[in-house]
């Protein structure tokens, strides 16, 4: 599917929205964040909405979909870098991905869904006085 032109131009004015929030939190602070930190959160915060619509829609789904998304999610974003770094980028993303994946589901950093377990509607991730 190929986006319009006003398509793109409502997902930049999203995309700034979401950056001019970043920015504002991140200068309150002490702390010096690099501005490719800031870029990566930014995206990364841009791709989670989306991404937390498009799953929602698709529902109901099996477990390997999530797997089928994950994999191509991240082949896209490793496609942006030049050829010649792409192994190596796969190779990092392998290396960290387990570690980073729990700091991030610790940080609250995730999609978040109701599935239906044993007949009741549950949290994918428990959320304050939830339990899963």
């Amino acid at each position: 599917m190929t986006i319009t032109n006003q398509q793109r131009r409502i997902l930049k004015q999203m995309l700034e929205k979401e950056r001019e929030g970043i920015e504002r939190g991140y200068r309150q602070g002490d702390a010096e964040i690099p501005e490719s930190v800031i870029k990566a959160i930014v995206a990364q915060n841009f791709v989670r909405n989306s991404l937390e619509v498009s799953v929602e829609e698709l529902l109901p789904f099996e477990m390997r979909f999530i797997a089928e998304l994950a994999i191509r999610v991240a082949s896209l974003v490793i496609s942006a870098a030049p050829i010649e770094k792409q192994d190596e980028l796969i190779a990092l993303l392998l290396h960290n991905l387990r570690q980073v994946h729990h700091q991030r589901v610790a940080a609250g950093e995730v999609i978040k869904l109701r599935w239906e377990v044993d007949g009741h509607m549950q949290p994918n991730v428990a959320t304050g006085n939830e339990v899963n």
